[in-house]
């Protein structure tokens, strides 16, 4: 039995992808943290998982998506890294 790896993400554009760029920027230099940049484009992710039914899977998505209206997400702020 074949098991497909599945994510759901949303792909951030514009304000909030820059916004992002200048966090990964800071990270690097502030704290040495070059993991996330791994990344091509920054991004939300919602879930990862596996299915052995990804035509049903899809099935599942289309209707709830359907249902969705189109939101924004946007960040006000930051916390602060702190070692203990």
């Amino acid at each position: 039995m074949f098991i497909n790896q599945i994510w759901i993400v949303s792909i951030l554009e514009n304000k909030s992808y820059q916004d992002v760029k200048n966090l990964w920027r800071l990270f690097e230099k502030k704290y040495s943290s070059v993991g996330v940049q791994i990344f091509n484009h920054p991004h939300v992710t919602f879930q990862g998982g596996k299915t052995d039914n990804p035509r049903l899977l899809k099935e599942d998505l289309q209707k709830v998506v359907a249902k969705i209206k189109p939101f924004e997400i946007e960040v006000a702020e930051s916390g602060t890294l702190t070692k203990r």
